[in-house]
């Protein structure tokens, strides 16, 4: 019973961290950009951790599969690039 509650308590406390890490980064992220007219952020975080489909992620669960991260990659480009360039 003891080791399956810190098991749950490890879990839990890394879900905490690394949420909250991530929510300071976004926070620092907003800064750049809202001091800096030339700096803008992509989501693509966003859109991999708020797609509600599994099948963004390898078989591991953990890690993004190719073709979702082709399709991130491609909506950056379709966002910041045109056919000559830098927008």
């Amino acid at each position: 019973c003891g080791a399956a509650s810190n098991q749950a308590r490890y879990e839990l406390d890394v879900i905490t961290v690394n949420t909250y890490s991530k929510a300071v980064l976004r926070a620092a992220c907003g800064e750049i950009v809202n001091n800096n007219k030339n700096v803008d952020y992509f989501p693509a975080f966003e859109t991999i951790y708020l797609t509600k489909s599994w099948d963004v992620y390898t078989n591991d669960l953990q890690h993004v599969s190719d073709k979702y991260m082709k399709k991130i990659v491609s909506r950056l480009s379709e966002s910041y690039l045109n056919p000559t360039g830098i927008r």
